[in-house]
């Protein structure tokens, strides 16, 4: 499996450490750089290019070096100048000077703090990592919480729509400039800066977080990747709009009851059938808020508990977005419900009348507009409080202790966008010895269990040994340190 994320994905870190290491990049290149019939000006513009082209490179390779498993993946950096310009299929180009990176690059070779894999046209992009001088001290500093500059404003709102040249490839279009844009970008600014003073992390030993990125495969949870977007589809403001950017938004949902916040357990509180109570709203259509929309009539029915309700699930939010009709569910899963394609499209045609007609356009996509709103609600209302939530679409992880806080908070702000009531569930926290356990399963064995006031209550956890406990142990060292600690 390729361990490789671009460079340009990756936060510029504000680190002492690094601004050294940039210090002594720049020293290299400045005994290099050619004078010849260049002015001040330009020699100081070039200059700042290549201090804000190293500060980020070095950034990229730190983050990379404390991927899970440790020193294990690469950062891909692509070496041609056309990936540099806008090119003529509307895919934007790097922001990134190219001769800085390329200067840059060159510079961290000679230095021998990188070992480049170049690219060609069987290999792809180049890729490098740290090596040499660069581990050493990377492994002395070890994983340390650091500030991050919220992106600018003209970063947090994009619109994509798909490319009239290639089928599955999505571009990026130039961003309306409304007030609306403006408002959307304002609160993210806002919502990202007040991320950006909290410690989102993991309560997982060394040995746990290496056996997430391979039982899970996924090897790529940047702790530093946390300020979001606004994904806005089909070159409409009112398509989409979702909040993406955040490295738990990709965590899978058996491990999501182990992210932290401040050191803190979280819990995870969700919508229930979101998207088809949005479309029954819009329809005018009452349904109960405790009717389970998922349930369609099949036989033995066991609640939402029942092995075939998640197929279920996610073959009818399928089939809001799946405008051609052509979505399938792999045969292996139609023979776990019991049911042949057309059987289950019948039936959900039967059990969801009032929206039926609704299915295989683009419902789907304006009903995420409509939850991506109540999302924004409920994000702004907590960050009222001075609480954060932490956004996955339709859910949001909290702090346990204000769990009751966000569950009122849900509640008010589907009633008010849609004018109907919805009920949510929770997920619950769990503890590094229930690693890799389905969590509803273990609330199922241990409903009866008495609780400690540690688990009832919104208590620090005494973190793992290792990566994760240096990450925590940083931020509170730094908080302190300004006398902002809460």
């Amino acid at each position: 499996m390729d361990k490789s994320l671009r460079f340009d994905w990756f936060e510029t870190l504000e680190i002492d450490l690094l601004d050294d290491l940039t210090s002594k990049v720049l020293l290299v290149i400045d005994l290099d750089r050619s004078t010849k019939n260049q002015s001040f000006g330009q020699l100081q513009a070039q200059r700042n290019r290549d201090t804000e082209v190293t500060q980020h490179l070095l950034s990229a390779l730190y983050q990379s070096f404390f991927i899970a498993p440790v020193g294990t993946h690469r950062v891909s950096i692509p070496t041609s100048a056309s990936a540099y310009t806008r090119r003529g299929d509307g895919l934007l180009p790097l922001k990134f000077s190219y001769r800085s990176v390329m200067r840059v690059l060159s510079t961290l070779k000679q230095l021998d703090w990188v070992q480049v894999e170049a690219g060609n046209t069987f290999k792809g992009v180049t890729r490098m990592s740290a090596s040499g001088k660069l581990v050493a001290i990377f492994s002395n500093t070890g994983l340390q919480w650091y500030p991050q500059r919220p992106k600018p404003p003209e970063m947090l709102v994009v619109v994509r729509d798909r490319s009239e040249l290639k089928e599955n490839v999505k571009v990026e279009l130039p961003t309306p400039q409304t007030q609306e844009v403006d408002n959307y970008r304002s609160f993210l600014l806002r919502y990202n800066s007040f991320l950006l003073q909290h410690c989102v992390g993991l309560a997982l030993s060394d040995s746990q977080l290496q056996g997430l990125s391979h039982n899970a495969g996924h090897g790529s949870i940047n702790l530093f990747k946390l300020q979001l977007r606004r994904i806005f589809s089909r070159g409409s403001l009112t398509m989409g709009g979702r909040f993406y950017g955040g490295w738990w938004q990709s965590l899978p949902s058996l491990y999501r009851p182990h992210i932290t916040i401040d050191g803190y357990r979280t819990t995870e509180v969700d919508y229930s059938s979101v998207a088809l109570r949005i479309l029954y709203a819009s329809q005018g259509a009452e349904v109960s808020p405790d009717k389970d929309l998922y349930d369609i009539g099949l036989p033995s029915w066991e609640g939402r508990h029942d092995p075939r309700r998640k197929l279920i699930k996610t073959f009818l939010n399928a089939v809001l977005n799946d405008e051609s009709g052509a979505y399938r569910l792999p045969r292996s899963d139609l023979k776990k419900i019991g049911v042949s394609h057309h059987c289950l499209m019948t039936l959900l045609r039967q059990r969801h009348e009032p929206i039926a007609h609704l299915f295989n356009t683009t419902a789907g996509l304006e009903a995420q507009f409509i939850d991506s709103e109540i999302a924004m609600m409920v994000m702004q209302k907590m960050m009222d409080e001075e609480i954060l939530v932490l956004p996955i679409h339709d859910s949001f992880i909290v702090r346990v202790g204000h769990r009751s806080t966000l569950n009122d908070v849900m509640l008010e702000s589907f009633q008010a966008v849609t004018g109907r009531l919805t009920s949510t569930s929770e997920t619950g926290p769990s503890t590094k010895e229930l690693f890799g356990m389905n969590i509803e399963k273990t609330d199922i064995e241990s409903r009866s269990r008495v609780i400690t006031l540690e688990e009832a209550f919104d208590s620090e956890i005494k973190m793992p040994s290792g990566l994760m406990h240096d990450f925590v142990a940083s931020c509170r060292r730094y908080r302190y340190a300004r006398n902002t600690y809460k």
